[in-house]
């Protein structure tokens, strides 16, 4: 990591709380927790890569801190950043990035509800995700110390129960949902309550996805934030 200084640490901190103050302004129909989701995530990444984030110098690579309590609005961000050099991308970058495109496309409501899913409720896409990495028991090529996450999230799925830090979902229809944002703190959630043979066959290693009837998982409760599709004229850009 390169170093820098308190001055310059100060600068890129006021880059990026202007970028996200303006990413707000422009999203309104987005509420606090899943504005701060997004940039602590996603959107904030394709931000802290481009050079306007810190004058062509600058990225925030992201370390875990988990907010002490789940609530809705009040939350901070699950992510903290850490300043080190990088340069890359664009603003045209951030703008038509499919990811950030796709999330701002929803309305995601004010508050979470309590949703009661398995992973027959995953979108396919998802759901191979969730299998290549057998529900957390391996991790996600490219994804930053995504075995440590996931056994965080284990531990505050059998603490908090249905309490969990919302997870944000997108309707997809046929009663189908997609991630948007916390797919270790759902993963978690279907690991903990797979039928035995499966988590054992998980544990293993050795499970086989063909013989997998998802319709006999057990359902979860969960929080979260389900988008919905915004009428047509409101698409965001």
């Amino acid at each position: 990591m390169s170093e820098f200084s308190f001055k310059e640490w100060l600068a890129i901190n006021e880059l990026n709380r202007g970028f996200a103050r303006k990413f707000k302004q422009m999203h309104p129909h987005l509420n606090n927790y899943v504005s701060n989701q997004f940039l602590s995530n996603g959107i904030g990444s394709s931000w802290r890569n481009s050079p306007l984030s810190g004058q062509g110098s600058y990225d925030l690579g992201a370390t875990m801190a988990y907010p002490p309590e789940p609530d809705s609005d009040g939350l901070e961000p699950t992510m903290a950043y850490q300043p080190h050099k990088s340069s890359a991308g664009s603003m045209n970058d951030i703008l038509n990035d499919p990811y950030v495109k796709e999330r701002l496309q929803y309305d995601y409501g004010k508050k979470p509800v309590v949703l009661t899913i398995s992973p027959v409720n995953i979108d396919q896409d998802d759901l191979s995700k969730m299998k290549m990495i057998d529900f957390g028991n391996k991790s996600l090529s490219g994804v930053r110390d995504d075995a440590n996450r996931h056994q965080m999230q284990r531990k505050l799925a059998a603490e908090r129960g249905d309490q969990n830090e919302p997870i944000i979902l997108a309707e997809k229809g046929n009663n189908t949902y997609k991630v948007m944002e916390g797919f270790h703190r759902l993963i978690a959630y279907f690991y903990q309550a797979a039928p035995p043979e499966i988590k054992q066959a998980l544990d293993s290693g050795q499970v086989d996805w063909k013989s997998v009837d998802f319709s006999k998982w057990p359902a979860v409760n969960v929080r979260a934030y389900v988008g919905k599709p915004l009428a047509q004229g409101q698409a965001q850009a």
